[in-house]
């Protein structure tokens, strides 16, 4: 689909379009978030802009914004096809049985990991990001299993404490999944395709969605023990929400649950 049928679905031009981008580029921010909200991908956006910047290419576009310090390969055309924020929140793809509530302790637990991140951001940035409000179903202020898409954790309250609790546990839980051999076996995949890699070969896309999704869905073993310690996810968890929630508490764009854990 070419972006004057794609953008006609929303009563929309291609002339339309380019006058919002042109009138934009000055706060190139408001593009790239109108294009997310709207799943127009990097070849729509270079063929909206073409007779304005002839030659432009989808990699061209999606470049421009990683000069800027978004991340442009979410408009990559792959990307946005299969990224669908309201399915994945809700769980339903082979990835919500991972849902689940933050019960650990110690370095772990939801109060240490909001000091150790909301110390470096500040409070205000970190109560943003979490604001439940995002969240797809919270708006009547529950999130019953129809809003979650799984059944597993019932009826819950739409609150910051509760998107906190389920963010954290869910992170945890997927890294604690994560065994040796699974990190042999990633390294390997990525020594071997390591040019491919490179040149930005999206058709590895796949591959390493598949890779990592068996990463973090196959439990431990003992024969096959987990790669992580508490510690390390610990670092983790703070060195991604650092640059997550600085980002996304700037721009208040979309739930973390789409933008980090299901990307």
């Amino acid at each position: 689909m070419n972006a004057t049928q794609y953008l006609a679905q929303f009563g929309v031009t291609v002339e339309q379009a380019r006058s919002f981008i042109m009138a934009n580029m000055a706060t190139p921010i408001n593009i790239y978030n109108a294009a997310l909200q709207y799943k127009i991908d990097s070849k729509m956006l270079a063929e909206i802009v073409a007779p304005n910047f002839p030659g432009v290419t989808s990699t061209g576009v999606e470049n421009f914004f990683n000069s800027l310090g978004l991340k442009g390969m979410e408009l990559d055309p792959f990307e946005i096809e299969s990224n669908d924020g309201a399915v994945l929140w809700q769980g339903l793809n082979e990835l919500s049985p991972l849902y689940t509530f933050n019960n650990n302790t110690d370095i772990l637990s939801t109060a240490s990991l909001r000091s150790s991140v909301s110390s470096k951001v500040g409070t205000a940035t970190y109560n943003r990001i979490f604001d439940v409000k995002l969240l797809p179903g919270a708006a009547d202020g529950v999130l019953d299993t129809t809003d979650l898409g799984f059944t597993h954790l019932g009826e819950i309250k739409a609150t910051t404490a509760n998107y906190e609790s389920l963010f954290y546990g869910t992170l945890i839980n997927a890294a604690r999944n994560i065994s040796e051999s699974e990190i042999i076996a990633l390294n390997a995949f990525v020594n071997a395709n390591a040019a491919a890699l490179d040149a930005d070969d999206r058709s590895l896309m796949p591959q390493i969605k598949t890779i990592i999704s068996d990463m973090v869905r196959d439990p431990v073993t003992a024969e096959d023990p987990a790669y992580l310690t508490d510690a390390d996810i610990a670092m983790g968890l703070k060195d991604l929400l650092l640059e997550e929630v600085s980002f996304l508490g700037t721009v208040n764009q979309q739930n973390l649950f789409v933008h980090i854990i299901f990307l």
